[in-house]
């Protein structure tokens, strides 16, 4: 295979992320803050795994690995920055910056650099305080890179602060070659190789290390270009659906070619649900977007409905992961609801009064949230401080919603593992009325406390929903539960 195919296939890939537009952002809220890792990176998925149900979240050294484990089945020798820096191979050119440089150095390093760089090479530059930065160059005069982004197009690197999920655009982008080599009196242009800030920078050309292009991505670059496709359920994140129901997936075809192609869509539904395979040919004009839906029913005694595969002219695009749960009913969800409403304005603590409310109903919880998060999470030691992790889920047992939980001192294995393991994003959307957040500050679960959901805000709080929901990420720790789950005490 000849160094242009492999140029192709790289190509191909990166086009693909940047087409998921804001379902993909960068990593710009870390999960885990106590420790300084990120869990919700997602370095295995394939673009389609980015939709508006489920944001795929990347960050720079993230982003440049999973195009090439994507196109190649290749495995860099690390997903870090700072370790790409030091032992990604091979290394074709590398310059320590000693903040000395004349004019007449830079721009002789700076030439060598525009001699050197390749196609499909990866420029990696680290800060003199701290981390770094990845992109790769395409050719053509174009880079991709994952950033931060704004509309200002600018980048400003991990954030801990803050607790916003979601930024538009999305955090895949390309910007001109021209921006390495393009000083500013100001030091406004932040991708000058000698910035001030910069501390080193090299080039890299895994592409010569690489072998045979997936069948995926040969599929991306034949019979499905130009093809963006997605699948989405009706049931997602924390709604599930309940045992023995039947929920819907939907398939998104758009045609990104200027001509009319031909589609052949194979649908095969995923283990743990019962649904016949179906298959269906259409012809999607360019431009345009297609929609086919597709059924199955959830089993009965199961947790979670896994996967539908969907194959799209020989693409394989994954639906999403189901919950399966039980639920309250819409009047037992009415009186609870009213019930806490009475007691809170009657002058009794949140927490006991979802506790009376549920108890009258049949369902047990129990009546402080630290003992709720105390039977869910794993206190751990750790060097930065104490840390949580998540206890194996069962919602049957516990009550707790299937991935429904995060926060910054929670850690997890990187969701590259599973992408269902927990949480990156959570809206209104994935609550239902009567559920439970809880949430706690500190390992040792101090400042715990909890919020009913009503269907439309939580009891008693006159914060905007949205801001609230957004607010549990800067918590050390918080779950949804449904104690419906469990059922009704016998």
């Amino acid at each position: 295979m000849d160094k242009s195919q492999k140029l192709a296939a790289i190509r191909a890939i990166c086009e693909a992320f940047e087409k998921r537009g804001p379902y993909i952002q960068y990593d710009q809220l870390s999960l885990d803050r106590v420790v300084r890792a990120s869990s919700r990176r997602n370095d295995f998925a394939a673009p389609e795994a980015a939709t508006s149900q489920h944001y795929l979240f990347l960050d720079c050294s993230s982003y440049i690995w999973a195009c090439y484990n994507q196109a190649f089945d290749y495995m860099m020798e690390s997903d870090l920055t700072w370790h790409i820096y030091d032992f990604a191979t091979p290394c074709v050119f590398k310059y320590e910056i000693t903040g000395e440089e004349t004019e007449e150095e830079k721009q002789a390093v700076l030439a060598q650099v525009r001699e050197t760089l390749q196609p499909g090479d990866t420029l990696t530059w680290l800060y003199r305080k701290s981390g770094g930065h990845i992109m790769m160059y395409l050719g053509d005069g174009k880079v991709t890179h994952c950033a931060y982004s704004s509309a200002e197009d600018t980048y400003s690197g991990y954030k801990y602060d803050e607790n916003r999920n979601y930024f538009t655009p999305g955090g895949i982008r390309t910007f001109d070659i021209e921006d390495f080599f393009t000083e500013t009196a100001d030091d406004s242009n932040k991708r000058y190789l000698f910035r001030s800030v910069r501390k080193c920078f090299a080039i890299h050309r895994p592409l010569d290390q690489v072998g045979d292009i997936t069948p995926q991505t040969i599929a991306r670059m034949t019979t499905a270009k130009g093809l963006v496709c997605r699948a989405e359920s009706s049931c997602f994140g924390g709604c599930g659906v309940e045992p023995g129901k039947t929920l819907d997936y939907t398939l998104y075809i758009r045609n990104d070619n200027v001509e009319t192609v031909k589609v052949s869509v194979d649908y095969r539904p995923g283990k743990r649900s019962t649904g016949k395979c179906a298959s269906e040919t259409l012809e999607i004009a360019g431009g345009e977007e297609a929609q086919l839906r597709f059924f199955a029913v959830a089993d009965e005694d199961e947790e979670m409905v896994l996967p539908p595969v969907f194959t799209v002219n020989g693409l394989r695009v994954e639906g999403p992961a189901v919950a399966i749960g039980k639920r309250l009913k819409d009047d037992e969800a009415e009186t609870l609801i009213e019930d806490v409403k009475d007691e809170m304005a009657a002058g009794t603590p949140s927490e006991t009064a979802i506790f009376n409310a549920y108890k009258a109903l049949g369902y047990a919880i129990q009546p402080k949230a630290n003992w709720n998060l105390g039977r869910l999470f794993f206190l751990h030691d750790a060097l930065s401080g104490d840390v949580l992790s998540r206890r194996p889920q069962h919602p049957a047992e516990d009550g707790c919603l299937l991935w429904q939980f995060g926060g910054k001192g929670v850690v997890t294995p990187q969701a590259s593992t599973n992408q269902w393991f927990r949480t990156n994003y959570i809206s209104a959307k994935d609550l239902l009325p009567g559920d439970i957040v809880c949430y706690a500050d500190s390992a040792t679960l101090d400042g715990a406390g909890q919020l009913l959901w009503d269907g439309k805000g939580f009891v008693g709080r006159d914060e905007e929903a949205a801001a609230l929901i957004d607010s549990l990420f800067g918590k050390f720790v918080f779950a949804v539960l449904r104690p419906a789950l469990k059922g009704k005490n016998s």
